[in-house]
């Protein structure tokens, strides 16, 4: 079975790298590591994700909500927020709008991919 694709929207490149190497130690395949909203919209269409891990807190945007939303306009890949504040109601707010999950910094990687499993076994699609 293919891996499950993961694309990382993270503002700090050196921890959007850190994470990516221990998705894949996980075996999942991250198709890319990237600091802007318009560099992942660009990785979406060219790789088809099948979830998108979001920083909460983005440059130029209010937070990583609007970027998420901003993405979730233009692909169905369950969006989870990585947030260092999930006590933020609009996090909660967003979760009811089609956000899939949001898991708290500093992550843990067994619960991150907790959450990403979850999220593809709700597309229908399983993690091998």
């Amino acid at each position: 079975m293919e891996k499950a694709k993961i694309l990382v929207l993270e503002e700090e490149l050196i921890v959007g790298e850190d994470l990516s190497i221990s998705l894949r130690e996980e075996g999942y395949e991250v198709v890319a590591a990237v600091a802007s909203v318009d560099e992942a919209l660009l990785k979406c269409h060219e790789t088809k994700p099948d979830v998108i891990l979001i920083d909460s807190h983005l440059r130029g945007f209010v937070h990583g909500l609007d970027a998420a939303r901003r993405i979730r306009s233009e692909t169905d890949a369950p969006v989870i927020y990585l947030t260092a504040f999930p006590g933020d109601p609009e996090f909660s707010g967003d979760l009811l709008g089609g956000t899939t999950a949001c898991v708290t910094k500093p992550l843990s990687i067994t619960e991150l991919c907790g959450v990403i499993d979850a999220a593809l076994m709700n597309r229908g699609r399983r993690q091998p």
